[in-house]
């Protein structure tokens, strides 16, 4: 049984490449969660001044240059506090009546779910207007923290970090989908105050953003190409599955099982932890939404009594 909900904090970690879905990912989570708060990983850029909830000050840490581009690389793991990130996961997981002071902080990040609000709401109520029993009185009472953004986890993330999580979802997307979400951004800044937000310099995405994804996350996506990770959709170009499987000689059930199993094998291990993985690619955010919330509680139905 999973501890007392008036001291277990349920830790959800989000992280893929730009325009993957983290964020309307965390808002659903938040929806569905009632006593949830969200931590992004934006608003852990290194700039003067920014004291943590523990407490510690770092003054002189700034975004580095890319050297290549000569740009600011506001993509890369190295422009983040990561230890002062680290310091507020625990200092939350600690001391719930920590969140009080994220309750209203918001990120840029968030801002580009905005005109998806009401469609992540409605997809989330209708979800939660299916939950009975025990899964409804945990989805109303249980504390969760939600964490997202770039890097959250990469090649060089350590261990101690990666444990602080129950629940790691990565999210991957194809180099031109990332592209082209992360163009049309553009759009809502114009309809926005574009004085809050920091524009892309000119080709800054394939000179510093895509590169760095992909050099920092080398071991992880070497990770999940080994684990042979099957979509449902990929499952469902197959026609063929079924005889192949009934060919074997199974019971009707056990080949109803075998392809229940191949089409959720979205799991992949990195430093020895269980990850969840989507494809943004073929999913959509509804899908990798309920994906999300059915691996969790398929992982922990012994647990929520």
């Amino acid at each position: 049984m999973i501890p007392n909900l008036d001291s277990f904090i349920l830790t959800f970690g989000i992280s893929g490449p730009s325009c993957s879905g983290k964020t309307t990912l965390a808002l659903m989570l938040n929806k569905y969660f009632r006593n949830s708060v969200i931590l992004y990983k934006d608003n852990y850029y290194k700039t003067p001044s920014i004291k943590s909830i523990s407490g510690t000050i770092n003054d002189d840490k700034y975004i580095q240059i890319h050297h290549a581009s000569g740009y600011k690389d506001y993509d890369s793991p190295n422009s983040f506090d990561s230890v002062k990130m680290e310091e507020d996961i625990k200092c939350i997981q600690k001391d719930w009546s920590k969140v009080s002071i994220f309750s209203d902080l918001s990120s840029t990040s968030s801002t580009w779910a905005i005109r998806d609000l009401s469609k992540i709401e409605e997809i989330v109520n209708n979800i939660k207007a299916s939950d009975t029993g025990q899964y409804k009185k945990f989805s109303k009472n249980q504390k969760v923290l939600i964490v997202e953004g770039i890097f959250l986890f990469e090649d060089n993330t350590p261990h101690s970090f990666v444990s602080l999580f129950d629940i790691r979802v990565f999210l991957t997307l194809e180099l031109q989908s990332s592209l082209n979400r992360r163009t049309s951004r553009i759009d809502i800044i114009d309809d926005l105050n574009n004085s809050l937000f920091w524009q892309d310099p000119p080709n800054y995405f394939n000179l510093v953003s895509w590169p760095n994804y992909i050099f920092y996350s080398k071991k992880i996506l070497s990770s999940i190409s080994k684990s042979n990770i099957v979509t449902d959709k990929a499952i469902d170009k197959n026609k063929n599955e079924f005889e192949k499987i009934t060919a074997s000689n199974q019971s009707s059930e056990n080949c109803v099982e075998e392809i229940y199993n191949k089409e959720n094998q979205n799991e992949f291990v990195f430093l020895g932890e269980k990850f969840l993985v989507f494809d943004s690619e073929l999913l959509t955010s509804e899908e990798i939404f309920t994906k999300t919330l059915k691996s969790f509680f398929h992982l922990n139905k012994n647990k929520i009594q």
